[in-house]
């Protein structure tokens, strides 16, 4: 696909991403794929990639285990928090992985518990043949379920 754009196949209801973004998500290279985007047409899967990039590049400056700027988190991630949402995202099994991670690096951890529950009940049945990134979403889910465990254990232990 030349254009850069992602499109959708409206049998499946899967998007099919330009290669060269598709490549980008596998490397976690969200500075490239914000920079592609701004070419792109505004699509609501453009948005959904748009709040992706802009979320984990945000994660790679501030690491979610890195509490010192939970308050900048708030604000910062609104708009992110909006571009995920857009577009019925929220129902899809990659978003409810980013808006648990969103809400996690927010210390909205109920919030964070109600997404990680909603991805772990939609993990989809083809999961392995779907792209490498859904695989790592799928880990990192994983990964915030034992993070919240642990707090809710603290705040156990505390009492």
């Amino acid at each position: 696909m030349a254009t850069g754009t992602p499109t959708t196949n409206s049998h499946s209801g899967k998007h099919r991403l330009d290669p060269e973004i598709e490549k980008y998500r596998l490397e976690l290279n969200w500075t490239k794929i914000l920079d592609k985007l701004k070419c792109a047409k505004v699509s609501e899967y453009v948005k959904f990639l748009e709040g992706e990039a802009q979320l984990e590049y945000y994660l790679q400056q501030y690491p979610l285990t890195d509490y010192r700027h939970i308050e900048q988190s708030r604000n910062d991630l609104i708009r992110v928090e909006n571009l995920l949402k857009s577009g019925g995202s929220v129902r899809s099994f990659e978003g409810q992985c980013l808006l648990a991670k969103l809400y996690y690096a927010q210390s909205r951890y109920d919030e964070c518990l109600t997404y990680v529950n909603l991805a772990i009940n939609s993990i989809p049945n083809d999961i392995n043949q779907q792209p490498n990134r859904s695989s790592l979403l799928l880990a990192e889910i994983y990964a915030l379920n034992v993070l919240l465990l642990e707090k809710k254990m603290k705040i156990y232990f505390l009492k």
